[in-house]
């Protein structure tokens, strides 16, 4: 699995997964995430390029998300494959983090949130 990074000049934080998500990069993915997100209140997980998705990437997701929000931020999620989609509504974390089809609603929803 890669991980792509960057921050438009609105200041929102976009990270990019891709490739398929194996037992073997889900060790330290948390703090790794931890670290990408600390300073940032708006963030947007990019899931298009993600083939598979373990329960443990489905952990650091929501635990990030809520990291974000106590910070008055929002995290969310832009555009899951179908299958990836399906894991998401299963584990119900579609009722807790936001997921958007394109970048333009994504960008919105984390701006409006962030806003004083």
């Amino acid at each position: 699995m890669g991980i792509d990074t960057e921050v438009t000049s609105e200041g929102i934080l976009v990270i990019r997964l891709h490739g398929r998500m194996l037992l073997k990069d889900l060790h330290g993915l948390e703090s790794k995430f931890k670290k990408l997100i600390n300073d940032h209140k708006s963030v947007i997980v990019d899931l298009s390029g993600l083939e598979v998705l373990f329960s443990m990437g489905i952990r650091t997701l929501i635990v990030s998300a809520q990291m974000v929000e106590l910070r008055g931020g929002k995290l969310v999620l832009l555009a899951p494959i179908p299958d990836v989609l399906a894991v998401l509504k299963a584990s119900g974390t579609t009722k807790l983090i936001p997921i958007c089809k394109d970048r333009e609603e994504a960008e919105r929803i984390v701006l409006k949130s962030a806003a004083p």
